[in-house]
């Protein structure tokens, strides 16, 4: 299974959002669009899941996604946003349930095989302690493995996620994005996000895409996208990238030399 973005644009009260984007997401691979604020990022991954109107071909598997219905895309593509609704009075495990939508006819109720799906992906990412609470009460940390729980429980085949991290300090930040390299990695689910932190991304994922003023002006690697150059001509930043002793990148600000009084 696989994503295939060709041409893909975006036009929103005669005000072009995004043009000529091209991407491919495989299985187990993943993918993520960064740039400055503005550049069209959230605009491609809403393009993904239907909820803007687009131009271009946008295909799963070889089907093009404006030929499949809503629930139709959900058992495939399973989505976390930046900022999800958290319903108060609503236990994480009922919160989890709701992943099970897409698979139930109208009139259909939960079956043993959905609980049964539940219970595995709560177990999965090591949510139990909290999954009869009240999901409204947790913390950011805890409410966003829950929202990656509910998406897991769609049992989808891609991943899209919109700044996952941008609300967690930095220990949640890593306990998120390793919970979802662990999963992706053992079920062979495509991941497409975006995100601003560019250190993550270099950690854990495989291809980067940076957007500009809604086209992708690079595209590869972290090591090959990531570079002080680059980042100084699309986001205006004077950076510095270092290499830890793991191999992976980090991209941290220059200290502007300190002016005499």
């Amino acid at each position: 299974m696989s994503l295939s973005l060709r041409d893909v644009g975006v036009t929103i009260d005669d005000h072009e959002i995004i043009s000529g984007i091209a991407l491919a997401v495989a299985a187990g691979e993943w993918t993520t669009v960064i740039g400055p604020n503005g550049a069209g990022k959230t605009t491609i991954l809403r393009s993904v899941l239907g909820l803007v109107a687009a131009e271009g071909s946008l295909e799963w598997d070889g089907t093009s996604l404006a030929n499949l219905p809503a629930r139709a895309r959900a058992r495939h593509i399973a989505y976390v946003p930046q900022d999800p609704t958290r319903p108060p009075g609503m236990s994480v495990r009922a919160y989890v349930l709701l992943g099970r939508t897409p698979h139930l006819g109208p009139l259909a109720r939960e079956s043993s095989a959905d609980l049964a799906i539940v219970d595995e992906v709560i177990s999965a990412l090591a949510i139990e302690e909290f999954a009869d609470r009240d999901i409204a009460t947790l913390s950011g940390g805890e409410a966003q493995r829950a929202v990656i729980a509910r998406a897991l429980a769609q049992q989808p085949r891609l991943l899209v996620m919109d700044e996952p991290t941008s609300a967690l300090d930095l220990a949640a930040q890593l306990d998120v994005m390793e919970t979802i390299d662990q999963v992706r990695k053992d079920h062979g689910i495509g991941v497409l996000s975006s995100t601003h932190d560019l250190t993550l991304a270099a950690r854990f994922v495989d291809v980067v895409h940076l957007v500009a003023r809604g086209r992708i002006v690079e595209a590869g690697p972290p090591s090959e996208v990531l570079t002080a150059e680059i980042i100084a001509t699309h986001y205006g930043a004077d950076v510095q990238v270092l290499t830890d002793p793991t191999g992976g990148i980090i991209v941290a600000p220059r200290r502007s030399p300190r002016r005499s009084p």
